[in-house]
């Protein structure tokens, strides 16, 4: 068993997130499993992240040590990473105390469903009050944008990655544009149509 410290890169945003992985093949394609960078994953695309393992060490305490003291808390409140939770903390350690069923030498997709059901309605050391200052902090959006706009490059890579979601997956499932001939916006398909407005989009 390898017990790991990675780094995986939206290759769109920049964006990071440090993780510790234990595994039998440190170059498997595990990239990450916190609720942020899930959700970026899910919205960028798989093939948009780039994960280099940091760190190889061949016990969990010094995994769990390394990671603490990359991921510290003023990490995880920098804008710059998909971090919710110092490290050091969680983890396969963690999930053994509350189900040692869920002891393996592999992943696989039948276990990670395990592991969400063992860890549902248990404590969770980075929720509560620290949830609410990264959401003061505009942490807990996928990017602090205002003021900002994508570049061209940005939204034509955004663009080609929701394109190969299907259905629900696609953030623009189940919308469509209207325009007044002035401006445009985006409804869901099943809204009325205001009056005044009609499908389409008015190229300004």
């Amino acid at each position: 068993m390898f017990y790991t410290i990675y780094k995986t890169t939206n290759l769109i945003n920049g964006k990071i997130y440090i993780g510790k992985h234990q595994t039998m093949n440190p170059n498997d394609d595990y990239l990450g499993s916190g609720n942020l960078f899930q959700e970026a994953k899910l919205k960028y695309g798989k093939e948009n992240f780039k994960k280099e393992v940091l760190f190889i060490f061949d016990n969990e305490s010094e995994m769990n040590a390394k990671e603490a003291e990359i991921v510290t808390k003023e990490f995880v409140l920098e804008t710059t990473n998909y971090n919710i939770c110092p490290g050091g903390q969680g983890g396969w350690g963690y999930v053994n105390k509350i189900e040692p069923s869920l002891r393996s030498q592999g992943h696989t997709s039948e276990m990670y469903d395990r592991i969400s059901a063992a860890l549902k309605g248990k404590p969770n050391p980075c929720l509560s009050d620290r949830l609410k200052l990264l959401h003061a902090k505009g942490k807990m959006r996928y990017d602090n944008f205002t003021g900002k706009a994508h570049s061209e490059e940005s939204k034509k890579k955004i663009g080609e990655a929701n394109s190969k979601l299907v259905g629900s997956r696609n953030s623009q499932f189940g919308t469509m544009w209207i325009t007044n001939g002035r401006d445009n916006k985006k409804i869901k398909k099943i809204d009325l149509i205001p009056e005044g407005w009609r499908k389409g989009r008015q190229i300004i």
